[in-house]
Formats: C-alpha cells, structure tokens, sequence
C-alpha cells in the first residue's frame, strides 16, 4: 500500500521545496514506529489522506514564497505532532497503548486539517490571518495620530479594552478567528491572555498593569518578571461593539495584530 500524504513525503525528506504533491514511501518500507502505526490503521490512513487534500487544496491558492513556506510550517507542525502524540515500538505491540496513540494523532490531524481549512479561506478571502511559517507575526506598526484629525467618536476609558477580542483584518475589521482557541483577553484585575495555536510561542499570559488613562492615545502595559509588554491603542466605534485594538507586543516575543470584540 502507498500512502498518498504529504507528511509521509515530509518525513522522508522527499518533497521538493515548494511543492506540496509528492507520493509517500511503501508503508512496508516505513521503519518509524509513528509512520508503521499510521500504516496499519484504517482511521490514521484517511485522517492523514485528508490532510494531505488540505495542503495540496492550500498550496494551489499560495505563489511560490508562500509555498515554500508551507512546506517548513507542515515541517514544523509534523514535529510538534510527533512531541504531543509520541509512538514507540513497544507501542506497536500492546493494542490500548496503541489506540490510545491512534486517537491523538487522528485528533490532531483533524485539528491541522481545521486550520489549514481557515487559511485557504483567508486566502480565498483576500485576509492572511498569519505567516504560513508558524512562528511570530510580524509585528505590525500602529499608525500615528493624524494631525487635525477628528476626535473619537466617543470617550473611552481602560475598562473598554477588557474582555475578548478576536483578531481582525485591519482594513475590513472582519474578524479572522472565532475566539474559542485563538483570542486577546484583558480581564478587569489586569490579567492579559494571548492565545493562538499557530504560533509556537504562544499562549502568553500574565499580569500587567497601564500606563496612560486614555486607550485611543494609545497605552503601554507591562507587569513584573517576564510578564508581557507592549501597547495596546483602541480604536472607538460608535459603539463598543464595534472598536477595535491594535495590539503590539514586545515581550516575550515581537508580534503585532488588530482585534475586534468577540461576538
């Protein structure tokens, strides 16, 4: 039996870079315990023949930059499934260790499938949620205050930026994310929650205290040790449904994005 997955293309190192179609090796040739037990089971054999419609149905919609950089991000999250759901030839042979090794990699499979699906429409839709290389965004620039320009359609104090933001496109404010796994959240108490799964260095959480009174000057936050920091600038709507944030981390990583409140 030939696999037709791209991770098993990945694994073998056999995948031009750049091109998400390649031809997996001989399952009776698959010497690790990981790729011998994806194999042999029916339900790991279409969660990975599923994958592999997804990055070939993504890499058709990507130019070859982004192509290439779908490569290392599969790369990439082949490594972290291999951490998060590790087989062993003693695996191989007790059945529940076994089954138990088969339902994470299917879950997590399913759940690459769930992502990369959100990417293509992104990029169906005009709107990069983030880099295809899965590590920091690039941070974004918060444009200055125009001279003249007009007030805030309302005033707005801290309080406005608590709660859970989810990630937008700038120009359009269409939110990107659905705020269940990937979201901003500022609590009352000043507690600051970063989370996105398509970012290794994420989540990000702690404490912070601001500097500044007024969110649409834009405020700084930070907090003791190795809490975040950064800035935070709220943009006001007519409505408080409808601002939005402009988030620039510093610490621990560099990374920029805009928000708009969860629904």
């Amino acid at each position: 039996m030939r696999l037709l997955a791209l991770s098993f293309a990945l694994s073998f190192g056999i995948l031009a870079a750049g091109a998400a179609q390649a031809v997996g090796p001989d399952c009776a040739q698959a010497k690790r315990p990981v790729d011998q037990l994806i194999c042999k089971d029916e339900a790991l054999v279409a969660a990975e023949e599923r994958l592999d419609g997804a990055v070939k149905e993504l890499d058709a919609a990507l130019n070859g930059e982004r192509r290439e950089k779908l490569v290392v991000a599969q790369r990439d999250w082949m490594r972290r499934r291999d951490e998060a759901c590790p087989v062993t030839a003693a695996d191989l042979k007790a059945p529940p260790r076994a089954q138990d090794r088969v339902e994470c990699l299917t879950r997590v499979a399913e759940q690459r499938v769930v992502q990369l699906q959100a990417d293509l429409k992104g990029e169906r839709d005009g709107v990069r949620a983030l880099p295809l290389t899965i590590t920091e965004a690039e941070p974004i620039k918060l444009p200055p205050q125009r001279a003249g320009a007009a007030p805030p359609r309302r005033a707005v104090q801290l309080a406005a930026l608590n709660g859970r933001w989810a990630k937008a496109d700038p120009a359009t404010r269409r939110p990107i994310d659905d705020c269940r796994t990937a979201y901003l959240e500022i609590g009352k108490d000043g507690q600051f929650a970063l989370r996105d799964p398509r970012i290794e260095t994420l989540p990000v959480d702690g404490r912070v205290a601001f500097a500044g009174n007024d969110p649409s000057d834009g405020v700084s936050f930070s907090g003791e040790g190795a809490a975040p920091r950064g800035t935070l600038r709220l943009e006001p709507g007519e409505s408080a449904r409808l601002d939005r944030v402009a988030l620039r981390l510093e610490q621990p990583f560099a990374f920029g994005a805009t928000f708009v409140r969860c629904r």
